[in-house]
């Protein structure tokens, strides 16, 4: 970032460097759905303008409520921390399954591979 040593400051410059991109892309996103309406298929045409609404209406929220959110919230934005079941079952011991399955793995490579590919063939066919 801009500005001495040890301080945050960001300069004029650098400060519209991601809204400029942000609505680059945005435009990007939506004149590449705008060509689903070529296709003059009722399908892609309602898709393309669902999705060009969706951008239209996120891009500048983000760039607006977001930071502004974000701003307020403060040091804050983390609390309440929000229980994941990740760290609901988190275990203190060692793991024990996924060594035991994957330490044959770098020594017999062709050999994890047949067996994976064979894996999803069977997987694939019975779910058809």
């Amino acid at each position: 970032m801009g500005g001495a040593a040890g301080t945050n400051k960001i300069s004029d410059e650098e400060s519209g460097v991601g809204e400029r991109a942000a609505g680059s892309r945005s435009h990007h996103v939506i004149v590449s759905m705008a060509s689903l309406c070529l296709a003059q298929e009722a399908t892609f045409a309602s898709l393309a303008t669902g999705s060009i609404t969706a951008v239209a209406v996120a891009v500048p929220a983000s760039l607006t409520v977001l930071p502004a959110l974000l701003a307020r919230l403060g040091r804050w934005v983390d609390r309440p921390r929000v229980p994941l079941p990740g760290r609901l079952t988190m275990r203190s011991g060692e793991p024990r399954l996924w060594p035991a399955v994957l330490r044959p793995a770098p020594a017999k490579p062709v050999l994890t591979l047949v067996v994976s590919v064979v894996a999803l063939l069977l997987r694939s066919s019975s779910s058809a």
